[in-house]
């Protein structure tokens, strides 16, 4: 019976192509793939950061001061909290288009070298949009922490988000791509400031 639920899981699957190099500056390789059925891509950063894993999974965990320090983060609000596992909404306001909000289940799984958290989009418990705001039609992905010393970890970010609306597809790949770099320097420098 688990091999046969394993293997509908796989069959039901959307097919996902190769990744594609989007960029490598300033240490954050950014790759793409297209995902069947899907008009946005699905986008991966990796780098390496010069902080302890303790530090980068406390500011990542740390997501309702995220609008302090991680644009386009404008308010996360936890409506569930079980230690690992979290309900949240979340609005952002991204430049040159509406403001958009999205609740994701996010659940945590952290060992002694390595930490690694996953989001998927969810209905249950989420607020109706305000007026002006436009709710994503899909946000999910994971982050994932190796550490590598004693002051380098490894990170990588990866996730699809479709953040509906009249934006052409194509857009949303670049400006999503674009914006990995400037994620990994935030979590870099508000890493930095914990003791």
């Amino acid at each position: 019976m688990r091999r046969f639920l394993l293997l509908s899981l796989l069959v039901a699957a959307p097919a996902r192509a190769d990744w594609e190099k989007f960029s490598d500056k300033e240490g954050v390789l950014v790759e793409w793939r297209k995902v069947e059925g899907s008009r946005v891509r699905e986008i991966r950063a990796t780098g390496e950061i010069a902080q302890p894993l303790a530090k980068l999974v406390a500011v990542l965990r740390d997501i309702e001061h995220w609008p302090q320090f991680m644009p386009p983060t404008e308010a996360v609000e936890v409506y569930d909290d079980r230690g690992d596992l979290r309900r949240m909404h979340v609005t952002i306001n991204p430049a040159m288009v509406s403001r958009r909000d999205y609740c994701v289940e996010v659940v945590w799984k952290v060992q002694a070298t390595s930490a690694e958290s996953h989001w998927v989009q969810i209905p249950q418990g989420c607020p109706p949009p305000k007026k002006g705001v436009v709710r994503h039609l899909r946000t999910d992905g994971s982050w994932k922490l190796r550490t590598l010393g004693e002051r380098r970890t490894l990170v990588e970010y990866q996730a699809i988000t479709d953040p509906a609306g009249n934006i052409p597809g194509w857009i949303v790949d670049r400006a999503t791509a674009k914006t990995m770099r400037g994620m990994f320097h935030s979590l870099l420098r508000r890493a930095a400031e914990l003791p």
